[in-house]
């Protein structure tokens, strides 16, 4: 990730040159307060030549030649930054790499020409610059870059990349005069013989009241040993006093115990406070510093809600409908008539007079029910204070696949809004199933993104789900390999990668058809002809709806001996048309 920030009288560029809009606004407000005095310290493996030109071109924009220090990696991308300004120095331990500028490209081959002339276009800027710099023909450049050429800081001096390479190699004499004078609050002089005698004189007064400064000393060891025994007497005694409160003391370990304290008093807390049972609300793990103050009731009635959306990040990618929720159970959402139709240069008058029809679309949410589980007095004291939180997790998991595999089932698209992949034969992937089926192809997706287009679904917004098999076959296409091949996969939530306008998502299964397009609800027992399908939507075209959320828990329970949990859930969906227009499958052929 790109980092860009003021620091000082310095301009840091840190990590991977991307196109973040926040790096670059970080570096135009650094550039406000820059000037020709100002350093640009660049610490980076290299990264997009379009992001390393546009960072050049906003810092000559100020009419800037900052001078460049390097960290401890300048490579690619970055060394093009490097020699675009002043006097580059690094440190003995800096790496320096240059290489052509690199690009992945497919398609026919008018479209791999016009890729190739644009590289060969950048390639030729960073010849120059580097030649530029350097003092060398473009020739001798041409002659080293061939492939990655790694250097060390003197190598990339020698072959004039850098400047001046910093060391720090005083004396181990001048070290300790200097730290001598800075222990004695003594000011550094040029004459260094007169800074020498300076330390002297002060030592030799030192010396004469040493014997006085001595007997003061000792007597004051003496005061502060005293004054340090008795604070830990009273610590002592004051965790013995907690101990006591608490029941954890008796007659048989409380010597033990003081003994602990005497020699050890932070051990002494530390033992203490592992005899605590902690609060169930201190075994949820609660993530940001803010849901660490949350009771117990609160992370019963909030988090559950909250974590239905980890890790099937895709219902995110719809509408949401949560607001037109009735009493947590029902929804209702009002639906707008056709407008009134246009007329071209109207001839008839008076026009006629039409009334919009609205109706309204009404469905219950699913009710989705933990079993009851119990969690014994013996298993809270005796086996492990963690076996609540792991037992809650562990349902709360389970409720949210549940939840989403049915979401995926009520998002379903319709028979005619299905294709069939068309890729080589290979072994079926869906449980229970035998033969062969086709291979998901990227071919497949673009037939889906031409239906979409076809039936004017919006562009922004497209996502598509697939099961973890048909993202493996999508991603072994040898052109996407390529493509990919210097790409960072990005899968914050829970996005793979983008192809043909769709954010690429995955999961371990998405939904599963029947022979005859029919598709099986979850859960079902699996068939030899079953088939795998990937889900296609465009996010206004499916709704979810979020009703109620409940926790329930019943301690102490005289009849089980112990603690009962458990979850409901109301959630709903529907794709939101009923011709089913911007939902599609791409199911196994």
């Amino acid at each position: 990730m790109l980092e860009i920030q003021a620091q000082g009288n310095s301009i840091k560029i840190n990590g991977v040159i991307n196109d973040q809009a926040e790096a670059m606004e970080a570096l135009d407000s650094a550039l406000e307060n820059a000037d020709d005095s100002t350093t640009l310290y660049i610490n980076s493996p290299g990264g997009c030549v379009f992001t390393a030109n546009e960072i050049v071109n906003r810092i000559k924009a100020k009419e800037l030649v900052p001078n460049v220090q390097l960290g401890a990696l300048c490579a690619s991308a970055g060394t093009f930054i490097a020699c675009s300004f002043g006097k580059v120095t690094a440190y003995e331990n800096t790496r320096y790499m240059i290489h052509k500028p690199q690009s992945g490209t497919y398609g026919n081959e008018d479209d791999i020409e016009v890729d190739q002339k644009l590289l060969k276009s950048l390639t030729k800027d960073y010849l120059n610059v580097y030649a530029q710099k350097t003092g060398k023909k473009p020739e001798d450049i041409e002659s080293i870059w061939v492939r990655d050429h790694w250097m060390t800081a003197n190598e990339a001096k020698e072959q004039g990349f850098i400047d001046e390479i910093i060391t720090n190699k005083k004396s181990k004499n001048d070290m300790n005069i200097q730290a001598l004078a800075t222990a004695l609050n003594i000011d550094s002089v040029e004459d260094e013989k007169a800074f020498e005698s300076k330390i002297l004189s002060v030592i030799l007064a030192m010396k004469k009241e040493n014997t006085d400064l001595r007997a003061e000393t000792e007597s004051l060891k003496n005061k502060l040993a005293e004054k340090e025994q008795a604070q830990q007497n009273e610590e002592v005694e004051a965790l013995v006093a907690q101990a006591k409160s608490e029941g954890k003391l008796n007659a048989d370990n409380e010597p033990a115990f003081r003994t602990i304290a005497k020699s050890d008093s932070v051990a002494a807390k530390t033992f203490l406070d592992a005899l605590k049972l902690p609060p169930i609300s201190a075994q949820i793990e609660t993530g940001t510093n803010e849901r660490k103050a949350w009771t117990f009731s609160r992370w019963a009635k909030e988090d559950p809600k909250e974590g239905l959306y980890k890790n099937n990040e895709f219902l995110n990618k719809a509408a949401n409908a949560d607001q037109y929720v009735l009493q947590g159970k029902v929804v209702h959402i009002p639906q707008a008539g056709a407008p009134s139709g246009v007329v071209r240069n109207r001839t008839t008058k008076p026009a006629s007079v039409v009334q919009r029809g609205d109706t309204d679309v009404t469905y219950a949410l699913d009710e989705y029910t933990a079993n009851p589980t119990h969690i014994s007095n013996a298993d809270t004291v005796e086996v492990s204070y963690d076996k609540r939180q792991s037992v809650l997790k562990e349902n709360l998991n389970k409720l949210k696949e549940v939840v989403a595999d049915w979401m995926l089932y009520h998002w379903a698209p319709v028979t005619a809004n299905l294709i069939t992949t068309t890729g080589d034969d290979a072994g079926a992937t869906a449980p229970s199933a035998t033969g062969d089926r086709k291979l998901f192809t990227k071919e497949d997706l673009k037939k889906a993104r031409l239906m979409l287009n076809k039936a004017n679904v919006a562009r922004e917004g497209r996502v598509a789900l697939l099961p973890s098999e048909m993202m493996d076959q999508l991603l072994n296409d040898p052109d996407l390999k390529r493509r990919d091949s210097s790409m960072e996969l990005d899968m914050k939530g829970g996005v793979v990668t983008r192809l043909y306008g769709f954010d690429l998502m995955e999961r371990s299964n998405v939904l599963i058809y029947h022979t005859g397009n029919t598709v099986k609800k979850p859960y079902a027992n699996g068939a030899a002809g079953d088939r795998e399908c990937a889900l296609v939507w465009q996010e206004d075209a499916v709704e979810r709806a979020l009703g109620q959320v409940k926790f329930f828990e019943k301690t102490d329970d005289p009849q089980y001996y112990g603690d009962i949990y458990s979850f409901l859930v109301r959630m709903g969906g529907r794709k939101r048309r009923e011709d089913g227009v911007g939902v599609l499958g791409i199911v196994q052929g």
